[in-house]
């Protein structure tokens, strides 16, 4: 939690209890003391009576709360139908900003919400002539206003109202989400940042995803997908050559997550790393790089002392159907590394008619163990299954 915020916890907390002490000495002089002369008596009937009011001052204010909101709700329904129809009005090219402006008023959550649900389905003029709406009514300053709220729940609800405004407020409100300790709400920031289709925004949300837990990463590469040919025309390649270890595997990560081809030549080098875990990674993601040269780089790499480098080597080959590996997958069969083993013998099952018969032929001829793995191979190559991670 950043100072200042933490600072304004503490200071709300001396106050509040600053308060109850004065309560509950006025409570003791004014009331219990003039009748009960013993001090601890006294003290105690004032502390039990400051609570008991203050409890029934909460208990009352949140029913009548409750019962306004019930009664807001009721009537707002009402209405519903024909906020509904000024906005569609509106969006037609008629001008309802009055009507709707006393609308806002008396149901700003009514309002709000049709908008919303208005805004998040229309498209071309209909839609630009609701957000300019939005703007006019200052609904657009009032949730901006509304994400420097200290609940998350605000700050998520203002988020998702500005990502369908299209105005210039709300990009910013976005590019500073994009700290925000919410790591959903940090999602939802790059999510809206890149729907806005802007290429410098996708550059910037590429760059908040290298620095995300996995799970955050997954979720933003998801919506970074369509823009992945922008990104491996410079960006990728710049991270992948930046020497971050951190940033580097990171950017690979995203590559395997794509699942997609990729020009980017970088990977092909990285498999080469004397860092085990780079070769790793970098292998994991080369069945998605387009660059020449790389099959025999990932063949040199199933023979890798790391056994994670020659297991992700395993999975690749399989996965570009490599068949120049298969005298080296042949080899690991026997490997002393049962997942490498596996990983071998998944891959030779995708090798099609010489990969399976070397297979068959290991189940009945071949060690214990290297026989064991072909025949696990050939019956997930029966029924269609490829378990690859």
């Amino acid at each position: 939690m950043p100072f200042g915020a933490r600072s304004r916890v503490w200071m709300s907390t001396a106050l509040v209890t600053a308060a109850y002490g004065i309560l509950i000495w006025a409570a003791n002089r004014f009331v219990t003391a003039p009748h009960f002369p013993q001090w601890g008596l006294s003290v105690t009937l004032a502390f039990t009576g400051v609570q008991f009011v203050l409890a029934a001052i909460i208990l009352s204010g949140a029913l009548v709360s409750r019962t306004l909101t019930l009664l807001l709700m009721r009537r707002g329904m009402k209405v519903a139908p024909e906020i509904q129809s000024c906005l569609a009005a509106h969006a037609n090219g008629e001008n309802r900003r009055k009507r709707l402006a006393l609308f806002l008023r008396r149901y700003p959550e009514v309002v709000e919400t049709s908008l919303f649900a208005f805004l998040s389905s229309l498209r071309g003029m209909e839609r630009e002539r609701l957000q300019k709406l939005a703007a006019d009514l200052g609904l657009v300053a009032s949730w901006t206003k509304r994400f420097r709220s200290g609940r998350v729940s605000k700050r998520r609800r203002a988020l998702e109202l500005l990502a369908v405004t299209g105005s210039p407020e709300a990009m910013g409100v976005f590019r500073r989400a994009l700290d925000d300790r919410d790591e959903w709400l940090r999602v939802m920031a790059s999510r809206a940042l890149v729907a806005g289709g802007n290429v410098r925004e996708v550059h910037r949300s590429f760059e908040f995803a290298l620095r995300q837990t996995p799970a955050v990463r997954s979720l933003v590469a998801e919506d970074l997908k369509p823009h992945m040919q922008i990104l491996a025309a410079r960006a990728l390649p710049q991270v992948l050559r930046s020497g971050d270890k951190s940033l580097v595997l990171a950017a690979l990560d995203i590559i395997w997550g794509w699942g997609r081809a990729v020009p980017v030549a970088e990977v092909s080098g990285l498999i080469d790393s004397g860092d085990a875990i780079v070769r790793a990674v970098a292998l994991r993601a080369a069945p998605y790089a387009s660059t020449d040269g790389i099959n025999g780089k990932i063949v040199s790499r199933i023979s890798d002392e790391a056994p994670l480098v020659r297991r992700a080597a395993a999975v690749a080959a399989g996965k570009r159907r490599i068949e120049e590996a298969i005298p080296q997958l042949l080899a690991r069969l026997q490997d002393s590394d049962e997942r490498v083993a596996v990983a071998a013998a998944r891959a030779l099952a995708t090798m099609g008619e010489p990969g399976l018969a070397l297979l068959e032929k290991e189940v009945v001829m071949g060690a214990p163990d290297a026989a064991s793995v072909a025949l696990e191979a050939l019956e997930k190559a029966r029924i269609g299954r490829t378990d690859w991670e």
